[in-house]
Parts: C-alpha cells; structure tokens; sequence
C-alpha cells in the first residue's frame, strides 16, 4: 500500500525539499532501483534544478528533467508533467497544489506544502482524497515560535 507523508507550513520549501530528497536518495542502497520523480510547475522546477545544484557544498544530488536523454541512468527526476510513471520511480514528490498524475502507480508519495492559505487549503483536499482511497497517512507540521 502506498504511504503519502505530508511536510506542512515549510517556510523555505525548495531547501527544506532538497534535504528530504537528500535523505531519500542516502537511504537507498542504489538509488537507480528506487528512483524519486518531482513534480512542480515549470517555474518552480526551474528554480529547483538550480537549488539541487547549489543547496549544500558537499552533496551532489543527480538529477535531471524526465525529457533528457540521460533520465535512464539518473535517479532524481524532475518533471512539470507525466502520461506515465518512468522505469523504478517508485517515490514522488509533489510540489503541486493537485494530485500528482499516477500517483496510484507509486509506493510512496512525500508532499511538501508551503504556509500560504491556498496551498494549505488545497493540501487538506488531497489528504481528504488520499484518506477516502485508504492510503496510509502521516503529517509532519513544522511551525516556528
């Protein structure tokens, strides 16, 4: 079954993003076998290909965008949109205010959610629809004092 975990009211979402993929992709024993694919808006997407690059002076990350030639041997994946899910990516990262296309396809799903209202507002939706189709929930807030 598939785990959706929620990272709500993030105030700086693209370097709190580059450490959840960081630790995803250190989990994995080869990282080729258990891919992440992001999904986000062409701007932001943009923006986080550039921040991949430069969040930390001793992580590389490799990633590149769906349409490349080399997103057969590279494990991060970034993509604005999908019709299907590409070889092994078995985590995907929404960085949507909507469901990520294939999300069924998925074991697991990481979502990360600003603190502006709208996308919290749109947040709530998903977890309602993830939570109807019986997937399992976690939420983790992160609220400063």
């Amino acid at each position: 079954m598939t785990q959706v975990d929620f990272h709500t009211h993030i105030h700086d979402r693209l370097h709190y993003t580059c450490r959840l993929i960081r630790r995803a992709f250190q989990a994995q024993d080869n990282p080729l076998h258990s891919r992440l694919i992001i999904v986000a808006e062409a701007a932001l997407l943009s923006k986080m290909d550039q921040y991949l690059w430069t969040f930390s002076a001793l992580d590389f990350l490799p990633h590149t965008t769906l349409e490349n030639t080399l997103q057969r041997v590279t494990p991060i994946l970034l993509a604005s949109h999908f019709d299907q899910v590409p070889e092994n990516a078995c985590i995907l990262l929404n960085l949507r205010d909507a469901l990520p296309p294939c999300f069924m396809q998925f074991k697991r799903i990481l979502e990360v959610v600003d603190t502006t209202p709208e996308a919290l507002a749109a947040a709530r939706e998903r977890y309602r629809t993830y939570k109807e189709k019986g997937y399992t929930l976690k939420n983790y807030t992160y609220q400063t004092s």
